[in-house]
């Protein structure tokens, strides 16, 4: 048989062989010491020894809002007909999500009932989605007799998947399962082959654990792990694999029309605010499910929850429950009085303000996705590989490198020698010592000489400095006397050239004795100097023409004026 998508149901041969093939030593089992049970109880706080009943959990610490009318779970299902009931206005319907795969289950038997824990793969796998929030498949157990009434009237069994989102608010489905003759309930048998029963064989003896809080359907997964030695147990789980353990596909099957109404846990602490959603239409089971549950739950006495069915309801003798007429006709005939029961008494619809407008109603429902193969996920979970393994592959590949770089760079790092101290012998045993050897020394580079730039040269402007001339030299040489004013001339310079951008006089040129009248020797006559100034304009003019040849270069008079025309300081 191939377990997967499409799949048919599951062979009951196969389940009881995958059961008895389990090792025990995955069977956990503690003993609880808790607080509360189903029968009434009297003064239940008198003695730390004493357990609180129905009638007095609201004196429970944390479990207050038991004896709030109004508000508890179960209630009596009063109807006539569906189409008689309001709709519920608040949703327009409720969802059954699968997704993914769950291939294995914690089953456990506590104080009071039979459980399947659905954790690890199966967290996610089944959901319900109501007015947008989706909410998961915690875990489902079971009753007897039932909890909810119809009109008055039990069924044999009752069944609790409790689905909490993500802020721990609870949402439960509740299918009542009535007796047929011929029906297949393999997967019903499954579940109940697979959870333990509790051992009383132990020889080894050990006290009892502390009390621990009360057991109910959102804490009872809270389970510490014990040694199988444990004296008394009433407590034991066991991790079983499941291939195709799809409870809304073989349980609810087609969806239907749902009641719907707000009530609370129905074991303490009786938490407000729980939805609950029960089929209209009863899932069919066996008398031998039926008889295979109530035998198991046996186990966990004798510090078990359980209650008669009259002492949960407060009747004297043994009272067999007034069930449905669609419960089965072999229910009533076969019910066993001694056996103990898990339901608790019927509670009010209505309570005091503001609890007394509470009604049943009735909402519609879908189902849609399929369960994944076992065989698919084990293949998707090898060949995946998660990021968060990924990364830390990078960091670790980063850190070996870095560790071996470190590594090298150590080995690469020159050691330091350590230095050796120098004994120094008596002159007597000195070895003779060689004169060093000396190098040749190499001769000094000789600077070399700079070569300089010529200067830029620039005209200067020549100071104008008027001398005074003489007149024409006497025959005879009279006393040295100062010139007349009429006797003074005064040469201007020759015109110069249009080429030329500087004017000049005659005093530049003349000989500093003469212009102070030391003229006493007749070496030069007025025409001679006459004569010069021509000269000079000769030497201009050359000037000029080489300083339009050669642009780049400045040329000044002085460097081509006769020395002796140079004015005298």
């Amino acid at each position: 048989m191939v377990c997967g998508r499409g799949s048919g149901r599951i062979s009951l041969a196969l389940l009881l062989a995958l059961f008895v093939g389990s090792d025990a030593a995955n069977l956990h089992l503690e003993h609880k010491n808790d607080t509360w049970q189903y029968a009434l109880s009297v003064n239940c706080n008198a003695t730390p020894e004493s357990k609180c009943g129905p009638n007095e959990w609201q004196t429970m610490a944390g479990s207050e809002s038991c004896g709030t009318a109004g508000t508890q779970s179960p209630i009596d299902l009063v109807y006539t007909n569906l189409s008689l009931l309001e709709n519920h206005s608040d949703v327009t319907g409720v969802k059954f999500i699968t997704e993914g795969s769950c291939c294995g289950a914690n089953f456990l038997m506590n104080e009071h009932t039979a459980e399947v824990m659905f954790e690890n793969s199966c967290e996610k796998t089944f959901s319900v989605e109501r007015d947008g929030k989706r909410y998961y498949l915690v875990q489902l157990h079971f009753h007897s007799p039932s909890e909810h009434n119809v009109n008055a009237k039990y069924f044999p069994m009752e069944m609790h998947m409790v689905h909490k989102d993500e802020e721990g608010h609870a949402l439960v489905v509740a299918l009542l399962l009535a007796v047929r003759d011929n029906v297949d309930d393999s997967f019903f048998k499954s579940l109940m082959s697979m959870i333990p029963e509790i051992p009383h064989n132990s020889t080894t003896a050990s006290p009892p654990t502390t009390a621990s809080p009360p057991t109910n359907v959102s804490n009872a997964s809270n389970a510490s792990t014990a040694s199988n030695t444990i004296s008394e147990p009433n407590y034991g789980s066991k991790e079983m694999d499941f291939n195709d353990l799809d409870p809304y596909k073989r349980l609810i099957g087609e969806p239907d029309d749902l009641l719907y109404y707000t009530g609370s846990f129905t074991t303490p602490p009786c938490t407000t605010g729980t939805h609950w959603y029960i089929l209209t239409k009863p899932r069919a089971v066996s008398l031998d499910v039926l008889n295979m549950y109530r035998t198991k739950i046996q186990s966990s006495k004798p510090d078990s929850q359980l209650a008669s069915f009259s002492d949960i309801i407060g009747v004297a003798g043994p009272v067999v429950p007034i069930f449905h007429a669609d419960a089965g006709d072999e229910v009533t005939s076969t019910w066993d009085t001694s056996l103990g029961c898990n339901m608790r008494p019927i509670q009010p619809l209505l309570g005091q303000a503001p609890y007394s407008v509470r009604k049943l109603q009735v909402t519609t429902s879908s189902m849609t996705g399929e369960l994944d193969s076992c065989e698919e996920a084990a293949v998707a979970a090898s060949s995946s590989f998660p990021w968060w393994a990924a990364v830390l592959l990078a960091l670790g590949l980063c850190l070996f490198c870095a560790l071996c770089y470190f590594l090298f760079m150590m080995c690469k790092k020159p050691s330091k020698k350590k230095k050796r101290g120098v004994k120094i012998q008596p002159a007597a045993q000195r070895l003779p010592t060689r004169a060093p050897e000396t190098a040749p020394l190499m001769p000094m580079p000789q600077p070399m000489a700079p070569v300089l730039q010529p200067m830029p040269m620039t005209y200067a402007q020549p100071v104008q400095t008027s001398y005074r001339i003489l007149g024409p030299p006497q025959p005879v040489s009279p006393p040295q006397q100062q010139p007349t004013a009429s006797q003074t001339q005064t040469y201007a310079a020759p015109a110069a050239s249009p080429t030329s951008q500087m004017t000049y006089s005659a005093q530049q040129y003349v000989p500093q004795q003469y212009s102070q009248g030391q003229y006493t020797q007749g070496q030069y006559s007025p025409q001679q100097l006459q004569q010069q100034p021509q000269e000079y304009s000769q030497q201009m003019q050359q000037m000029q023409y080489m300083a339009q040849q050669s642009p780049t270069q400045q040329y000044s008079p002085q460097q081509y004026m006769p020395q002796q025309y140079m004015p005298q300081q």
